[in-house]
């Protein structure tokens, strides 16, 4: 792995403005966080969307920090600052990205059971207001 990243490195620093040299950092990204590596993996991901703020990638960086704060680390307000970064730069890249961006906001910091029982709730009022 090390001569991986160390490749990675080694190509974004003698190409910095080839397109693939955000990709291969997303990928670098996504390395560190299969061996939970999270402080290694938010570096880079960060650095993606500062330096790289047009490339297909950002707005990926963006969210995958979001979600790793809320879902893995735990950290809510940092997972709260990262979406609402997404909305407000990249709400318009991928509409459905943009929609799992919202429905994560909604649900920070609940359990899978405290949203189920939401959606129960939200379905047993809309089955009882729908018109016969």
């Amino acid at each position: 792995m090390d001569s991986a990243y160390t490749s990675v490195e080694n190509f974004v620093t003698r190409f910095p403005n080839d397109s693939v040299s955000p990709a291969y950092l997303f990928e670098k990204a996504l390395l560190y966080e299969k061996q939970s590596k999270f402080p290694q993996t938010m570096l880079t991901l960060e650095r993606i969307y500062s330096k790289y703020p047009s490339s297909k990638q950002a707005s990926k960086a963006i969210f995958l920090e979001g979600f790793l704060y809320a879902n893995v680390l735990r950290q809510y307000e940092k997972a709260k600052e990262k979406y609402n970064l997404y909305l407000d730069k990249y709400s318009s890249v991928d509409p459905k990205m943009t929609n799992d961006v919202k429905t994560e906001l909604e649900n920070l910091g609940k359990t899978p059971d405290q949203i189920l029982e939401e959606l129960e709730k939200k379905g047993r009022f809309d089955t009882v207001q729908a018109p016969s």
